[in-house]
Parts: C-alpha cells; structure tokens; sequence
C-alpha cells in the first residue's frame, strides 16, 4: 500500500504533470496548509466567472498500476469543481505539452458521480478538442466543501467505483490493462488531500 499527504511538496520522483488536451496553461498545483489545489487564472472576470476560469491540472503517477489495484482520492470542491480519478497509458505530446489520448475519468461534483472514457480529438474544437463517452451516472448530492472520498478498483472490463457510499460497476471497452493513475482539477475549485494505492 502507498498512501501520498498532500500536506507537503509533491514528490517528483513518484509524480508527474501531464495536461488534457482541453487545458489551456501549464500551470502546477498550488500547495497550502494541508492540501493542494488549482485557483483561478489570472485573466478571470471577477464579475462573471465560469468554469473555464480555473486552471485544468493532472498529476498522474509514474509508476503504472495494474488490473486489481485500488486507488482512493480523498478531496473536495467549490465554485462548479469537479475533483476526478484518472487512468490511462495512452501518453501524447501536443504542441510540446505533455498531454495524454485515450483515458478513463471518474468524476465527482455537486449532482453525483459521472464516468467518462475520452479520446483526443484535434478536429472537434467544440468539443474542447476531446470525443467523450459517458459510460456511467449516479445522481446524488454532494456539498461544496464536503469531504469525499472517490474510490476505483481496475478491473479487466472496467472499474468498480465508490463515492461517499454510492458504489456501482462500470464496464469500460478497452479499459488499460495496465495505467498510470493520478487525479485533475477541473472546471472549479478543486483541493486535494491525500491518494492512497492498494494492489
């Protein structure tokens, strides 16, 4: 078992940044007194802000995990934040940036759970230049500021997944077999606490 606190430095040598095709910086996270978190980008209108204001990171592990191995995110949000787990071994570069293709997310946020299995699709600029398949939904309330914790088991077809008690099985065609694993901060305001990896 590895079990990574947030309350200091992140950990070069077990981590790395990687960016979704649809963020738009480069940013890291902000380390505080706890946690870690994104914030606002310094071009957001204080009047109307939207969910293309915060900053869009990934920290993905540079170990890969494999089929059977549970990964726990311990977080919580604000102003439309959707904390999610990420898999994925389909690693890319664009425009120089770090970045990855095909990947699984778990995303939680203030009407419950969603999956998500996303490709990089440099022709839907629409689409925020992913092709997204929602592969699971489970409506719930969760409160800005609740702590939560997001829990997934990689299995051979897919995932079973857990957020604050509401459990359901998801079937993922090609899901990796073998991934690295981490978490983004995405559309809000995201923290994040600890990660733990059973395998």
């Amino acid at each position: 078992m590895k079990f990574y606190s947030f309350t200091k430095e992140i950990d070069g040598n077990e981590f790395f940044y990687a960016y979704s095709p649809q963020s738009r910086t480069t940013n890291k996270f902000t380390q505080h007194n706890g946690f870690i978190s994104n914030k606002l980008m310094p071009n957001a209108n204080g009047k109307d802000i939207s969910i293309h204001d915060y900053e869009h990171i990934s920290l993905l592990t540079k170990q890969r995990y494999c089929t059977g191995t549970t990964i726990t995110l311990e977080c919580d949000f604000e102003k439309f934040g959707a904390p999610l787990l990420l898999f994925t071994n389909d690693l890319i570069t664009i425009n120089g940036v770090q970045s990855y293709n095909k990947h699984v997310e778990i995303v939680a946020y203030e009407k419950g759970l969603n999956v998500w299995d996303i490709t990089y699709a440099p022709d839907k600029p629409e689409e925020r230049f992913i092709s997204p398949i929602k592969t699971a939904f489970r409506k719930f309330e969760i409160k800005n500021n609740e702590r939560i914790f997001i829990t997934a088991k990689i299995l051979e077809n897919g995932l079973l997944v857990t957020v604050n008690g509401q459990t359901l099985q998801v079937e993922i065609p090609n899901m990796p077999q073998i991934a690295h694993v981490g978490f983004t901060a995405c559309e809000g305001l995201n923290r994040f606490y600890s990660l733990k990896i059973e395998e």
